[in-house]
């Protein structure tokens, strides 16, 4: 089966519902430190320093599959938090206003989106909706997807990822002055943008991060050209 298709949509409540769930331990530190600590652990002693690195990497050049050792511990992290009367909706409503505040709390990202979108347009509410669906997926995949040899969870992974940049980027150029050519711009200030929270999160991977983010505008770039590639085809 299609790893596009692996991660099945699941319908979410209704926005009262998210928000009157109870308030998220949103420790995003220390997710980001188990992936780590993860990859870390899969390597030789005298090659754990460069194993993030390679990992950012083989991911540029479109291999996924750090991913699969990354997994358990996300999985972990995720049946620790989503408990009792926080469920997986609130979790993802919580985890869609985390992103979507840190992009409006940015000045370079405010400015941007405020000069290249229509007056009437509202991104970052947009935004928020498209997280909500497409993070309630991500979530879903990553608690509940059965991995095989011939369908590893990187790929399916992949392709819910592909989904999600392809939806975001189509609606965002239709919110846009001048349609596609103001996306470079937006993706370069949203790099930085993740370049400089990484950074501030983890120190001893700032170099990295700073030298990635240019790389990250022409890997989503890649991703939106192969989701408008599959739409052509499916349509013919």
């Amino acid at each position: 089966m299609d790893g596009r298709n692996i991660f099945e949509a699941t319908q979410l409540s209704t926005q009262d519902e998210r928000m009157s769930a109870a308030p998220l331990p949103m420790d995003v530190s220390s997710l980001f430190a188990s992936v780590l600590s993860a990859l870390r652990s899969t390597a030789p002693p005298e090659q754990r320093d460069g194993i993030v690195f390679q990992a950012v990497m083989m991911l540029m050049a479109d291999n996924w599959s750090a991913f699969d050792t990354a997994r358990p511990p996300v999985q972990q992290y995720l049946q620790q938090v989503i408990t009792g009367d926080i469920t997986r909706e609130a979790y993802v409503y919580s985890l869609s206003q985390t992103l979507v505040l840190c992009l409006s709390e940015d000045a370079d990202v405010s400015l941007e989106l405020v000069s290249v979108c229509r007056e009437d347009a509202d991104p970052l509410g947009m935004t928020a909706d498209l997280c909500n669906r497409h993070f309630k997926n991500i979530v879903d995949g990553l608690l509940d997807f059965e991995a095989t040899p011939e369908q590893p969870f990187s790929r399916a992974f992949r392709g819910a990822v592909i989904a999600f940049v392809g939806e975001w980027f189509d609606a965002l150029i239709e919110l846009f002055l001048y349609g596609e050519q103001a996306l470079p711009g937006l993706l370069q200030h949203i790099s930085q943008l993740a370049a400089r929270t990484i950074a501030q999160r983890s120190p001893e991977h700032a170099g990295m991060a700073m030298m990635a983010a240019p790389m990250a505008m022409g890997f989503f770039q890649r991703l939106y050209r192969e989701y408008k590639a599959t739409q052509v085809a499916g349509a013919q």
